[in-house]
């Protein structure tokens, strides 16, 4: 049952013996139902809604205040911006399916990745048993209307590299992404495109459960029997895993 915002049933007496405090019925402006009020209260303000839900539902179809206003053309929303930006920095976001992420959650890697290339990327730390976070590091970045905050896709802790990939080399994204190395040139990052990505797709994919769009790859089994030969062997063997593993590390670090 809706909230009454001050509905009095009775004329009460005041705690000092005077007389009864007269009340008045008003109509509510939403639903027409009838409120009853003290005189003195309705003079000192309008009671217009018999309950929350009525207040809502007139405030519905309103402009807000910032209708039309962004940050680039407001000083108030631009701060409003930052201190988000900020805070956004700080807070942790948990790609799983609780969060509101099941379609990105890949249960073989326990948390969601916004694409395929993503998640085949993280199958293959995995398999080469790096470890590593995922949209965990952020950076604000300064720009010439305010802070926008960068998230790096993946973070390699025992090396301290981040890496980011893009299938896609958007003006915005290598935008942050070239702002980013500029403001902050001690941290080191690699960048994995399209050329790097088609090499690790015929290094990796027969090792793993590749993930793939392509119609004609549906179908296809992975891993395959070398694949599975090969996570054995990396299993078993320490020194063909470190073999592989400085050399993935060399090859993403390259400049595409």
């Amino acid at each position: 049952m809706p909230k009454p915002l001050h509905i009095v049933t009775q004329s009460e007496h005041i705690a000092d013996g005077s007389p009864t405090r007269c009340s008045v019925v008003v109509k509510c402006k939403i639903c027409q139902s009838d409120i009853q009020v003290y005189a003195h209260e309705l003079l000192q303000r309008n009671v217009l809604y018999c309950s929350y839900v009525c207040a809502a539902k007139s405030r519905k179809g309103r402009k807000p205040w910032n209708f039309g206003l962004t940050k680039f053309t407001d000083p108030t929303v631009s701060k409003a911006s930052e201190k988000q930006a900020l805070q956004y920095a700080t807070r942790e976001i948990s790609l799983t399916k609780k969060y509101g992420y099941a379609k990105f959650f890949r249960q073989d890697l326990g948390h969601g990745c916004r694409s395929t290339w993503e998640a085949n990327f993280c199958r293959i730390l995995k398999l080469l048993q790096f470890d590593y976070k995922y949209e965990k590091a952020r950076f604000p970045i300064q720009t010439e209307h305010g802070i926008r905050i960068y998230i790096p896709d993946i973070l390699l802790t025992r090396y301290n590299l981040l890496v980011e990939i893009k299938g896609h080399e958007t003006e915005d994204t290598m935008w942050k992404y070239n702002r980013f190395r500029a403001q902050y040139p001690n941290n080191a990052i690699a960048f994995v495109g399209y050329e790097k990505y088609r090499k690790l797709d015929d290094q990796f994919s027969f090792a793993i459960d590749w993930e793939s769009k392509n119609p004609q790859r549906l179908n296809v089994k992975h891993p395959t029997e070398n694949g599975v030969k090969l996570q054995s062997e990396l299993t078993s063997d320490s020194k063909k895993l470190a073999e592989m593993t400085n050399s993935f590390l060399a090859f993403i670090r390259q400049e595409e």
